[in-house]
């Protein structure tokens, strides 16, 4: 089990999206995640739909380190050997 498989740690996630709405007390069109693993955006876009179903959440990601839109685009998962530490946090070698 990877730290972003863990529930805990997702439900602590979500809250950065309930957060969002709190302290900018307006709707939001658009929110933009860094993406490592894909747990972040997964959590935070949970939570925003629930608040404000039009709102777009939208996973961004380095170009250097990007297995969370590869193994969408390759329907299977995508696990990196090494990974740059350029982006710390987002550059990881596996997506949940």
């Amino acid at each position: 089990m990877k730290s972003f498989d863990t529930l805990t740690l997702l439900h602590g996630f979500a809250t950065i999206g309930k957060e969002i709405f709190e302290s900018l007390k307006q709707s939001v069109d658009y929110i933009l995640v860094p993406c490592g693993g894909g747990g972040l955006a997964c959590a935070i876009a949970s939570v925003i739909k629930q608040i404000s179903p039009n709102t777009k959440v939208i996973a961004v990601e380095p170009d250097i380190c990007k297995p969370f839109s590869e193994s969408i685009l390759n329907k299977n998962l995508v696990n990196y050997d090494r990974v740059s530490r350029f982006c710390n946090g987002s550059s990881v070698k596996t997506t949940s």
